[in-house]
């Protein structure tokens, strides 16, 4: 009994440790778990243009994990991930590769896959952004916490900057607000 209070106990920190954390919100919306110590972090891209923001009928999901840390929430300098895409697509693919930290504020996160040219943006909070992450193709520009914000905001006047996946469930309008 002593060793499973114990368990329950550290257990109970790491939860904490979580959502007092930069990723308290993707915690809170479902998209990053914890095991063993552990983070778990998979989120579905469903939009992947600028229309409605109603999710498209194909997905590409992103894939990563890393270890948790004892006093604070960490983030790798290189993080292996998996990409894949499945729905309404005539082959499902996987693509698997590894994400280099660009940059990490309290504000963005901003990771970025030299070998597939595809850059992940993380936020702390979507009060200016309205989505707690994108996920950039080919990009012409370097992302970084002091241009971020004004990429998105001139998404719709820049015919040369891809239009980022973004998730519904990270939205402002995500699921959980919804319902």
């Amino acid at each position: 009994p002593d060793n499973e209070i114990q368990d329950s106990i550290a257990v109970q920190k790491q939860i904490a440790l979580i959502k007092e954390s930069f990723l308290k919100e993707l915690y809170n919306r479902g998209v990053v778990t914890l095991q063993n110590d552990t983070v778990y972090t998979a989120i579905p891209f469903d939009l992947h243009s600028n229309d409605c923001g109603a999710p498209d009928c194909y997905i590409t999901t992103v894939q990563f994990q890393f270890a948790l840390g004892e006093e604070q929430l960490q983030f790798p300098e290189k993080l292996p991930f998996q990409e894949s895409e499945s729905g309404c697509v005539d082959e499902e693919t996987k693509y698997s590769g590894i994400f280099e930290l660009q940059e990490a504020t309290p504000e963005v996160v901003i990771y970025y896959a030299k070998k597939l040219d595809k850059t992940l943006v993380l936020f702390g909070t979507n009060v200016n952004t309205g989505n707690y992450a994108y996920y950039f193709e080919p990009m012409p520009y370097t992302i970084t916490s002091k241009n971020s914000q004004t990429l998105l905001d001139n998404l719709d006047e820049t015919e040369h900057i891809p239009f980022p996946y973004r998730s519904r469930i990270l939205s402002t309008l995500g699921e959980k607000e919804i319902l």
